[in-house]
């Protein structure tokens, strides 16, 4: 299914770049933020929704939610950018849902633990083993912030 026309790693979820230059570059009429932690907290869930372009329909969304209506036929109505803000949430969807095979590496904060692969991503361990994971699942994993930027393959920096 081509209706996911942007899935990505961003640790911000929903900004400028996401709902406002995303949104006009992809004809996206559906911003899907997948995640257990963010589906959980309801300060969080307001706010996305606050910075949310009234013109999209918004959902935020545990990662089971999130891949069943995926992998449903109500998806065809929408043009989805999709939004995760971990490799462990991105890993999940790609193994629940066959057709994710191209994320987008974006932002990754730093912190303690972790360390910069690109000016913008910081990784731990765990975050790189995810990332062979979906490498070894045919995923293809490109880093780039914004839609002008060209895509780098993260094998590169692994």
């Amino acid at each position: 299914m081509d209706n996911v026309k942007l899935f990505r790693i961003d640790y911000r979820l929903l900004h400028w770049q996401t709902g406002v230059l995303w949104v006009q570059k992809l004809k996206a009429n559906m911003i899907l933020v997948a995640g257990d932690k963010v589906a959980a907290d309801d300060m969080r869930k307001n706010l996305i929704k606050l910075a949310a372009p009234k013109s999209v329909k918004t959902r935020i969304v545990p990662i089971a939610e999130a891949a069943a209506f995926l992998n449903s036929e109500n998806v065809k109505k929408y043009s989805i950018e999709l939004l995760v803000e971990t490799t462990d949430d991105a890993l999940a969807l790609a193994e629940q849902v066959p057709y994710l095979r191209s994320l987008n590496a974006a932002l990754m904060k730093t912190e303690p633990g972790k360390k910069l692969l690109t000016k913008y991503l910081a990784v731990s361990d765990q975050d790189i083993e995810n990332f062979k994971k979906m490498l070894d699942m045919g995923v293809e994993i490109g880093c780039y912030t914004v839609p002008t930027e060209k895509s780098v393959n993260i094998t590169k920096y692994l």
